[in-house]
């Protein structure tokens, strides 16, 4: 039984031959129709990458917020500590 990774493999190669990809719309037929999916799959791949990059760097952005914001709130009770006498 192949594993995931190979399954999408023979996917690939099996869309990508002119024997086995008989298909009449604008991913079959011609050379470049067939690979289209190539053009494709690594636009989306760079749409992810990008996507992935973001979301890391709100979740970076989130926490140095955090760290701020605690900082300061330990800031403002030292003040407040020392106004009050405590």
């Amino acid at each position: 039984m192949p594993v995931p990774s190979q399954a999408y493999n023979i996917v690939i190669s099996t869309f990508l031959s002119r024997h086995s990809n008989k298909r009449k719309d604008h991913w079959g037929g011609s050379m470049e129709n067939r690979f289209r999916i190539v053009g494709e799959i690594n636009f989306y791949l760079f749409y992810l990458q990008i996507l992935i990059y973001n979301i890391f760097q709100v979740v970076e952005d989130m926490r140095l917020f955090s760290i701020s914001v605690r900082r300061h709130i330990m800031e403002y009770i030292l003040l407040l500590s020392e106004w009050v006498g405590w």
